[in-house]
This record gives C-alpha cells, structure tokens and sequence, in this order.
C-alpha cells in the first residue's frame, strides 16, 4: 500500500517563529521538471529551530528516506510519488487542501489565540549555487510581504515597515558572514566572489528569481507568500543560501545561531519602528558568539519564584520568560 505525503511540525520553544524547508527533497512542479533536492536545508531549518526556539516545518524522516531512494534510482525524477508535490509552486485551488499548508495555517491560528498582540515571523530556507552563478552567498526576498502591502489600505505606511526591516537586514547580516566566508590573508580581503555576502531583494526588478514571490498572473505562491496572505504572518522572508554557507551553517551550530541572533535584531528593528507596543519573544540571552548562555535549573527557580512574587506581569516581561527558561542544547 502507498504511503500518503507526510510532513510534520517540531517545536524547539514557544517563541512565534516558524522555519520551513520545503526542498529538502525533490519535489514535482506542474509542467516544469522536477525540483532537486538542496543540500543541507533541513539541517539549517533544525538549527535555526534550537537557536531561535521556534517551530519548524519539513518533511517527515519516512517521506525524506523514501523521496532520496527514488531521486537515486530515477534519471530526472519521473520514479518520484506524483503527490509530493512542491509546497512552494502551490496553485490557488491546491493550497487550501494541501497537507504542508494546513499544518502551516494551524499553527499560525494557535499563535494568533496565545499571543494575539503579537508579531509572527516566518523563515522559508533553501539553497542557490555559489557566486558568481547567483548574486550573493544569502539572498533575502522581501517580494512576499511587498505584495501583501501593496493590497493593504494603508499600503504606503506598510511598505515603510518593510523597508525599515530591509535595512535593518543589511546593517545586521554582513559582518557575521564575513568571517564565514572571507578566507583572509594579510593584505587582501578575499576573492570577489567571497565578497559577495548578501543582497536583500526587496524590489521585483532587483532579482526576480529570489525575490521569494511568484508573479500574481502565474497563479502560483511561495511559502512566503502563503504565510502573509493565508495564515496570518505579519514577517515572511525568503532565505536563499549558497552552498559554501550551508556547508557552514550544517557543520557549525555556533554560526547558525549568529546568524539567528542577527535576522532577530533585524526583526525586532522592524517591530520597533513599526510601532508595535509588543516586541518579539524571542530568546535574548545571547552572549559574543551569538549562542544561547547556559541558565541552571537553579537560576531558572529563582527567576520563576521572583516573578510570582510580582502582582502583575507586563507584556515585556512575559517576552522576558519566554527567553529565560531557554537553556542551550549541548
């Protein structure tokens, strides 16, 4: 008997941030050929899932053992199940019954009832080819939450927000992939394709490939697009990562959390100036190499003890609990 498509949720905290990885295997396109599988993208989802205690999205380890099998045994992908299908190239009419979306909405509606004044952020990671084949080692795609703006009423203001969150990206990212990516020797600052660090594409003329939405007359949407326009998130960005980085994400967790702690302040930047009374709950405790401090069960106690004796919790230090009862994983 055939196994039906399976994916599945893992939650690393109760933070409000969801971390997809879609093409972690090959997956079936209508009238395109089949997607390949991007290497290391569901390590990177994992990762980001702990440093960032969130929740992520993938395919279930039966799905992914069984999608590898047949990607190996097949030419060009003609032996894969025809029903895993690519949960970033959804038409209208599939995304509604499509078992990767529902799981993305219900998630997304259980964070809008427990944290109702609060932001949700949503991270789609996948995999480009090094540069000078691709413009940058990690493109941001803004176009989703663009689109989204656009239909607003107050589009103009919504646009701001998103412009503010742009730029905080590209003041926070640079200098933590530098040293990821930039084999310095004295005198020189590396190759020029190692200089190529990050563009965040927030306009559809920039670079309409990353731009991390699908055109309205295609009839199709990204995850990013899904997320902003179906389930309810206020952030979506789409994270495309060179193969030089992902091979550094996958190995080193130290180097995915600085880069979680990055794309946080950007966000909480973005929250900021956005007027938001409530800022994100997110982990905060993070020391110089961007990784969760140790916390003992004894401090966590005394902080827990300390705050019943309070008479009443504001907003911000509930924001605060959510990150002080984060203990890093070994």
């Amino acid at each position: 008997m055939a196994i039906a498509p399976s994916c599945c949720l893992q939650a690393y905290g109760s933070c409000p941030i969801l971390i997809t990885a879609p093409h972690s295997i090959a997956v079936l396109r209508d009238k395109h050929p089949a997607h390949k599988p991007e290497l290391h993208t569901s390590v990177i989802a994992d990762h980001m899932g702990h440093a960032l205690k969130g929740t992520t999205l993938q395919w279930s380890d039966l799905q992914q053992r069984s999608s590898e099998i047949l990607w190996k045994l097949s030419d060009s992908g003609e032996l894969l199940d025809p029903r895993v299908r690519d949960p970033n190239f959804l038409s209208e009419k599939e995304v509604a019954s499509d078992p990767w979306h529902r799981k993305m909405r219900e998630l997304a509606g259980e964070w809008r009832r427990e944290f109702p004044e609060q932001p949700l952020l949503h991270i789609d990671v996948h995999g480009c080819k090094d540069p000078p084949a691709t413009s940058s080692h990690l493109t941001i795609g803004l176009g989703a939450m663009l689109q989204h703006a656009e239909s607003k009423m107050h589009k103009h203001q919504a646009a701001e927000k998103i412009r503010v969150f742009g730029d905080a990206l590209k003041a926070e990212l640079p200098h933590i992939l530098a040293p990821m990516l930039i084999k310095t020797t004295k005198g020189k600052e590396g190759q020029a394709g190692e200089r190529r660090l990050l563009q965040v594409v927030d306009g559809a003329a920039e670079g309409a490939r990353f731009y991390g939405a699908w055109v309205p007359e295609s009839g199709r949407y990204t995850q990013s697009q899904q997320a902003v326009l179906f389930a309810g998130f206020t952030y979506s960005i789409q994270l495309e990562i060179s193969k030089a980085l992902r091979g550094r994400l996958a190995k080193d967790r130290k180097a995915t959390a600085r880069l979680c702690n990055a794309l946080r302040a950007a966000w909480t930047k973005a929250v900021r100036s956005s007027g938001c009374e409530d800022e994100p709950l997110l982990p905060h405790y993070f020391g110089n190499a961007g990784v969760p401090k140790r916390l003992s069960r004894k401090s966590i106690s005394r902080k827990s003890a300390g705050k019943r004796t309070s008479k009443r919790l504001s907003r911000k230090s509930t924001a605060r609990q959510c990150a002080e009862n984060v203990e890093e994983e070994s």
